[in-house]
């Protein structure tokens, strides 16, 4: 009986260990072309059972009207997830990732004009261990 319960402690706590290990997603900002660049990276954090995705203190963009911060897969800029309007175009800032995103559905975080339907910079995802 005590190997048994030793079994399932031993279980428990490798299960438990496994989450705080998860993977967590971030990324870091490429210039679309030389007149529209960025820097800097994000990662999503999960915070009191929200999402949000952070970029980084040294995030910087070009300056433009009409700046997004858009979740797209690939090219596809038809279908996205519009964070909001860029806060700044330099420093850290927070976005709130609606619950219903499955960020499997996607690849990457964009800075677009919407007004000139422009690309301003990337940033993949990508999968680390915490």
């Amino acid at each position: 009986m005590k190997t048994q319960i030793l079994k399932i402690l031993t279980a428990s706590l490798l299960l438990a260990l496994s989450f705080s290990f998860a993977q967590t997603l971030s990324g870091t900002f490429e210039g679309a072309d030389a007149s529209h660049q960025g820097s800097g990276s994000f990662q999503l954090v999960e915070e009191d059972g929200e999402r949000f995705i952070e970029l980084s203190e040294d995030f910087s963009s070009t300056r433009g009207p009409d700046l997004f911060v858009w979740i797209v897969n690939g090219d596809n800029v038809e279908e996205r997830v519009n964070l909001g309007r860029l806060q700044s175009a330099n420093g850290a800032q927070r976005y709130t990732l609606p619950e219903d995103v499955n960020l499997d559905d996607f690849d990457r975080i964009i800075i677009w004009c919407r007004l000139f339907r422009v690309l301003f910079s990337t940033a993949e995802f990508e999968q680390a261990a915490n």
